[in-house]
């Protein structure tokens, strides 16, 4: 199943929410050196956006699931070091966004998407300076909906409640990575067990198990 249709199938459980899900944190291990950067699990699960320090925001429009990306700008000095950005332009025209925006827009944007809906989905106590700019949101919409009669927020709840039960169930495409990951953990722990004998380390071992893991596609253990 594609991204898209995930999040249109979101809506059959949700039909007045508004989700705002934060990319995971990038953690460093030294001032210029990142650890291996892995994506917020819903948020990847309803995208495919692999970026950190990007926002995801997914409401109903039109009887459709509108996504819009808050994310880093291209950078070219930064790009040397870390690798292409996708920035706006990639994200609408390589990851399906409906419309997107550089992180710095994230403020005054997120008051007028959060109309319309009753519920919004997201979690608080994850990135305080994230926390403050959605509570500065809702206040701003509330405004902004007296204005225009129409429906604000008024509840708030963890997008985990909403999500749950949708990822419990697998559709074919994931059943078939799942065999794909239990045939290459198979792999992997066979090719350890045919090198091991005395006089090696776990290093080595863990050397091994890696490099079949990454030969048979996957991205790390």
């Amino acid at each position: 199943m594609q991204h898209n249709q995930r999040r249109e199938r979101l809506f059959a459980h949700a039909p007045d929410g508004v989700l705002v899900l934060p990319a995971a944190p990038a953690a460093h291990r030294a001032p210029d050196i990142e650890y291996r950067f892995r994506q917020e699990s819903n948020l990847y699960y309803l995208t495919g956006w692999a970026e950190p320090h990007s926002v995801a925001v997914i409401r109903r429009v039109k009887e459709r699931a509108e996504l819009t990306l808050f994310t880093q700008p291209r950078d070219e000095a930064a790009e040397r070091w870390t690798g292409p950005r996708p920035g706006p332009e990639g994200a609408q025209q390589d990851h399906g966004a409906d419309q997107a925006f550089v992180m710095d827009e994230l403020a005054a944007k997120l008051p007028e998407l959060l109309l319309g809906a009753s519920t919004l989905y997201y979690a608080f106590g994850r990135d305080r300076a994230l926390d403050d700019q959605v509570f500065a949101a809702l206040t701003q919409a509330r405004g902004l909906a007296r204005r225009r009669r129409v429906p604000v927020p008024d509840t708030v709840t963890l997008p985990d409640r909403l999500l749950g039960a949708q990822r419990v169930v697998k559709d074919d495409a994931e059943q078939q990575l799942l065999r794909q990951a239990c045939d290459t953990t198979v792999a992997g722990h066979l090719a350890a067990l045919r090198l091991a004998r005395p006089g090696l380390t776990e290093r080595d071992l863990e050397a091994e198990l890696d490099y079949t893991f990454r030969r048979h596609g996957a991205e790390g253990p």
